[in-house]
């Protein structure tokens, strides 16, 4: 489609020749010379252009809504467009040869009035609201023009026909199924094959999975009440008792290695030829899925038909020292995710596993046992720890951990132990995550740009971090330590105070605008920004700009190679 007319570069199309008059050069050269001079000079001129520009978006008419050319339709309440500030990131295009990058310290302000207030946000006095100007493009006051950034948005991965097969298996009670369900159909639901408006549309058909009483026998009214819940979620689960009934917690956890293997293959023969389940995922009812695309992505890695027990350790560092002592196991938390080899030699085994590790704790303990005597190994060697299965042993403030710019397959405990935003429930903290992720998609999901030199940090789907000092590039290598205790892994810097050191946006709510755009609401309701700026709206657009020069971008690099430039930006 047309769009507006792009900004030219700075230079001129012609720089200026000092040539002799028309009349004298026409007298010695010819005038077939100077015309041919005039293009050679354009060309290269041009070619200089589009090296050192960017590109505009060209992407909608005139007549089109404010979003849909990249700005945003002021608000009704002019107090609350003046305590907002409004950024657009779109996709870096093909070939850009300096994109933001994630993880590294940009000169680049996130908003230049934003930057211009920095010092009086962590004043005493209140800081002045933000002014936003029309853009002179838009032809109308009722937009708002953004400042722009492109990054790189990663896109969807690229799954084979033949992706994974997974089938997921939980142990818990009735009552929690009924109010987990809603927040489980984010990845046990169907789901698109591409997700961001991309791709054919098609939907996958949902996982299989199977939950099993982890304390009751015979109830048949809690399971009833559970499959109708599981049913509206969208999911295939079904819950049954479990084949340990009458056995405590953990044993229930070890029979989940039987009950879902049956219900796979049951599937299988009566369902008219189901799926050959490839990997089992057994997980805790409170463990939070980021993306299913991204841990199939994972699992390419990895062949089904051999012995895989994949899992993560503790973050926290005494309880993974405390393990290591003894063996570490695959913490459930995380997610186990146990290849369809190792699942039906752990078969047979389930009756000597329970009475050999009876004195185990925990039901992800035995698992992991269990499949190393299934292996003939010692468990040392047997699982295999998978970066970002996150056990999450930690209580409290979660923000440094999810603000960390680490890459996260799952999160555990936000029913219970963590705090992912303040004043929110775990279930509506984990919605809201699970409607960004889908929106984004989980390999664009936590990931962190910062700007102003370390002073604006910027984590996809969570939330817009200002520091009073700027971070360091060893302070971005460690995570904030914003819980009280539980000493992490990974290297950890002391937290910043929040309204003296650092004001943190938190992701409140979002808009879908249309496939390709995504209007995140961020707001920080520390009392001292009420007069100020109290929100940030990231617009995400992951359409890529094109080019004003009016050949295609692989037209102009074949001209480029056939012409013998060495540089060029398309």
């Amino acid at each position: 489609m047309k769009g507006l007319p792009p900004s030219r570069p700075s230079s001129p199309i012609l720089p200026f020749v000092n040539i002799p008059p028309t009349a004298s050069l026409l007298h010695r050269v010819g005038r077939p010379f100077v015309f041919t001079l005039a293009c050679i000079c354009a060309v290269r001129t041009v070619s200089f252009g589009l090296e050192q520009t960017s590109y505009h978006s060209i992407a909608s008419p005139l007549g089109s809504t404010c979003e849909e050319r990249g700005m945003i339709s002021r608000l009704v309440n002019a107090t609350e467009e003046a305590s907002r500030i409004v950024v657009h990131f779109q996709a870096s295009p093909l070939g850009e040869a300096e994109p933001n990058k994630i993880n590294t310290l940009l000169r680049t302000p996130l908003n230049p009035f934003f930057t211009s207030i920095h010092e009086s946000l962590f004043a005493s006095s209140s800081a002045q609201s933000a002014p936003q100007t029309d853009n002179p493009a838009a032809g109308t006051s009722s937009c708002v023009a953004p400042v722009r950034h492109l990054i790189h948005m990663r896109p969807p991965p690229s799954l084979p026909r033949d992706e994974p097969t997974l089938f997921f298996a939980h142990c818990t009670s009735p009552e929690r199924v009924v109010s987990f369900a809603p927040t489980w159909s984010h990845h046990l639901a169907s789901t698109q094959s591409a997700p961001q408006g991309r791709g054919n549309g098609l939907r996958r058909p949902p996982p299989g999975c199977m939950v099993v009483d982890a304390i009751g026998e015979g109830d048949l009214e809690g399971r009833r009440k559970a499959n109708i819940a599981l049913k509206n979620a969208g999911t295939s689960c079904i819950m049954r008792d479990s084949s340990r009934v009458g056995e405590r917690y953990e044993m229930r956890v070890l029979g989940l290695v039987r009950d879902a293997w049956v219900e796979a293959e049951r599937r299988r023969w009566e369902q008219d030829g189901g799926p050959v389940v490839e990997w089992f995922v057994i997980a805790d009812d409170d463990t939070f899925f980021v993306d299913i695309s991204i841990l199939k992505e994972m699992l390419l890695d990895f062949d089904h038909t051999e012995d895989h027990l994949l899992g993560g350790f503790s973050e926290a560092e005494g309880n993974f020292e405390e393990h290591k002592k003894h063996f570490l196991i695959a913490y459930g938390g995380g997610g186990l995710l146990i290849s369809r080899s190792l699942m039906r030699k752990m078969q047979g085994l389930i009756p000597r596993c329970a009475k050999n590790f009876a004195h185990i704790f925990g039901g992800d303990g035995l698992i992991s046992h269990c499949a190393a005597l299934a292996r003939d190994l010692s468990l040392e060697f047997v699982v295999e720890e998978v970066p970002g299965l996150s056990q999450m042993d930690m209580r409290g403030d979660a923000s440094g951990f999810l603000s960390s710019g680490d890459r996260l397959l799952t999160l555990h405990h936000w029913a219970s132990w963590l705090s992912l935003f303040p004043n929110t429930s775990g279930i509506d903290a984990v919605t809201l995550l699970g409607r960004a992720s889908d929106l984004i998609g989980g390999q664009n999901m936590f990931q962190r740009w910062v700007f102003d030199e370390g002073r604006t940090v910027f984590t996809a789907g969570y939330s817009v971090m200002v520091h009073r000092d700027a971070l360091s590039n060893d302070d971005l290598r460690r995570v904030e330590h914003t819980w009280p205790d539980f000493q992490p892994r990974k290297p950890s810097r002391g937290p910043r105070l929040e309204g003296k050191e650092k004001f943190t946006y938190f992701l409140e709510s979002i808009e879908q605008l249309s496939p390709s755009l995504i209007l995140f609401h961020h707001k920080c309701n520390h009392p001292s920004l009420n007069d100020t700026v109290s929100r940030i709206d990231i617009l995400w657009d992951t359409r890529q700009p094109k080019p004003w020069w009016p050949f295609g971008r692989e037209q102009v690099k074949r001209r480029h190679r056939r012409k013998g430039f060495k540089q060029y930006r398309v």
